[in-house]
């Protein structure tokens, strides 16, 4: 996928490019597997700083694959997922250590550092 090399070398607004044309087709329309588009344009969105339509995009996808046939994909899924809500997690932490920063809640603001510390590992 095109938009996939795209978007592992940063080009968002290529990888964005290159995929739109399929996202108004249906999984019948397309010869090749439907879920696959609909993981990368989540992982696009995460990369544009949209976390809520990116997790929207990839829980739809997981409900989709819920049948179970398709376990690889649900498994690619699975861990797209897993990274966006790593990506609004450490936003959220970062948001409250600010806030605790801010209000010299010393305890607080350690717990949200040492937070922040186990997402990035």
């Amino acid at each position: 996928w095109l938009a996939q090399v795209y978007l592992t070398e940063g080009d968002v607004t290529q990888a964005e490019a290159a995929i739109e044309p399929l996202l108004p087709l249906t999984k019948k329309d397309l010869d090749v597997d439907y879920e696959p588009v609909q993981r990368l344009w989540g992982q696009i969105l995460a990369a544009q700083g949209n976390l809520d339509d990116a997790i929207q995009v990839l829980q739809d996808s997981l409900t989709r694959l819920e049948d179970g046939e398709e376990l690889y994909q649900t498994g690619r899924t699975l861990l797209a997922l897993a990274d966006v809500l790593a990506q609004e997690a450490k936003a959220h932490a970062g948001r409250a250590r600010a806030i605790f920063a801010d209000l010299g809640a010393r305890l607080d603001l350690q717990e949200a550092e040492e937070f922040i510390t186990r997402l990035g590992k």
